[in-house]
């Protein structure tokens, strides 16, 4: 979702404190990757995405099992740059296709420039994209450019220890010089706020999205459990919708993957309310907000994520919430609520 993009970008600035190294294998045995830096494994929020984070940055990491093209994962990678507000990135150095621990592999490194309350600050974001047989990696890190030279090394060595299961880190074999430009990739932006309710469907449910809100496109950057994403621009509000069904999946289910997402997506949250909401038609909602902060160029800034759990038909649907300060604002909530409410 782009409003957990934006913010993970202004949680990934950095500072160095380390050259640890521990290794870490995916939970479905498909690949293995050694974590320089201190950084260590979070919980994933939304599978299949994973987080390592240090305390201070963080790598983001999205596994396709749908291609096997690294062509195509270096491009997502590059995509969920500009999602996170990269703007007008330009490239540093060359874009290399690589042989890497015998695996076709792509990395290339954007400077571009990112606003948030008015101020903008330079940043630096390193892609890499790694073909492991039937499925691909996309990898993003982004960097403050006073702590670039300092953590730059240690990134590298993690994205370049991606291996399958038993395989040894070998290196680089072979490397050549590739062009590729962002200039048409599409940004994702959101259609114009509407001054009336209007409906919106996804994957066959309609949900009516009050006045101020507004449907935003999905990009090749987004989950395949993200079914679909809507926004309040004036009022800086973000709701990615997550959707699962399956014999796996109950209310109990959906309620905890609710509140992991509210707890996870900030680092030091801090729980401030978890409520059942008692819907029409005498359905069950879950709602769990949490509260923290992200820090640009050394300042903080608060940041409220709500998540709502509930389910339609076959499916449970998760509305995760972000907006900035330090407390819910009730009639967003409220909003949110109604739109949970009108799904058909």
């Amino acid at each position: 979702m782009k409003n957990i993009f934006r913010f993970a970008t202004l949680l990934f600035l950095t500072i160095s404190i380390g050259h640890a190294q521990t290794t870490y294998e995916d939970p479905e045995g498909q690949f293995v990757i050694d974590l320089f830096d201190e950084l260590q494994p979070q919980p994933e929020i939304i599978p299949p995405t994973y987080s390592f984070k240090n305390g201070d940055y963080a790598i983001a990491l999205q596994k396709n099992t749908n291609s096997n093209d690294v062509n195509v994962a270096h491009a997502t990678a590059v995509q969920i740059l500009l999602d996170g507000g990269l703007k007008s990135p330009k490239l540093l150095g060359d874009t290399k296709k690589l042989l890497l621990n015998g695996h076709e592999a792509i990395k290339s490194t954007y400077q571009g420039e990112y606003t948030y309350e008015g101020n903008t600050a330079t940043l630096k974001g390193m892609t890499f994209a790694i073909a492991l047989g039937d499925f691909t990696l996309s990898a993003i890190t982004i960097l403050s450019n006073s702590r670039f030279k300092s953590s730059a090394k240690d990134v590298e060595s993690t994205y370049f220890s991606i291996r399958k299961p038993g395989q040894q880190v070998t290196g680089i074999s072979q490397e050549e010089i590739i062009d590729f430009s962002p200039d048409g990739l599409v940004k994702n932006e959101a259609t114009a706020p509407s001054t009336e309710s209007t409906e919106v469907t996804y994957e066959g449910i309609t949900l009516t999205l009050p006045p101020g809100w507004s449907d935003q496109k999905k990009s090749r950057s987004d989950a395949k459990s993200i079914i679909g994403k809507y926004k309040n621009s004036d009022r800086v509000a973000y709701v990615g919708v997550t959707g699962v069904k399956g014999i796996i999946w109950n209310m109990k289910r959906a309620n905890e993957l609710a509140y992991q997402i509210s707890r996870d997506a900030m680092q030091g949250s801090e729980l401030v309310k978890s409520v059942k909401i008692d819907l029409k038609n005498k359905k069950k909602a879950f709602l769990h907000v949490h509260t923290g902060t992200v820090v640009s160029e050394g300042e903080e800034s608060n940041v409220t994520i709500s998540t709502l759990a509930h389910k339609v038909g076959k499916w449970f649907l998760v509305h995760s919430l972000t907006t900035l300060g330090s407390s819910p604002i009730p009639d967003i909530e409220n909003d949110i609520i109604a739109i949970a409410n009108s799904a058909k």
